[in-house]
């Protein structure tokens, strides 16, 4: 099983910076594989692909972890959707959105070999009742680890002692 990399992202001021600018927090397992978690959402204007002016703080905040960590050589930017609406145009938009995401980020100086955007639509949902709540929950954006680098045998040799 892959593990959760949670990252409490923050903005004080115009640049972003993180509760400990010198390490991630520690990984922890989870069932959708490891994530990088921003302290909010990102959202879109309804029914665009667009990025609401809000998010792009959260996205510069991811911008400046994965500049300051390149031992995460690639992510993968899933975007997911309700069940509302035709399926075929929700994984249209939630690709759409995916990419703009990747975009912003190429933008930001993120090497695009690093970036994958993936939509999914509403194919894989975390919550099944049709309540407005579920709904919610099931549009979201995740930031998935893909690629990492190792630890060099010193460094693993450090941890375990």
């Amino acid at each position: 099983m892959m593990r959760a990399l949670l990252i409490a992202c923050c903005v004080a001021t115009a640049a972003p910076v993180f509760a400990d600018a010198t390490a991630p927090s520690p990984a922890r397992a989870t069932d959708r594989g490891e994530v990088i978690a921003l302290a909010e959402p990102i959202a879109f204007r309804p029914g665009t692909v667009e990025i609401v002016a809000g998010s792009r703080r959260q996205l510069d905040a991811l911008a400046v972890l994965l500049e300051n960590t390149p031992s995460l050589l690639a992510i993968e930017i899933q975007v997911h959707s309700d069940a509302r609406g035709a399926a075929e145009y929700n994984l249209k938009t939630s690709e759409g959105r995916a990419q703009a995401i990747r975009t912003y980020l190429i933008g930001r100086g993120i090497k695009a070999e690093r970036l994958r955007a993936k939509g999914y639509g509403e194919s894989k949902p975390i919550c099944n009742q049709p309540t407005a709540a579920c709904f919610a929950k099931n549009r979201r954006v995740e930031i998935h680890v893909i690629a990492r680098a190792s630890a060099s045998p010193q460094r693993a040799a450090k941890r375990s002692q």
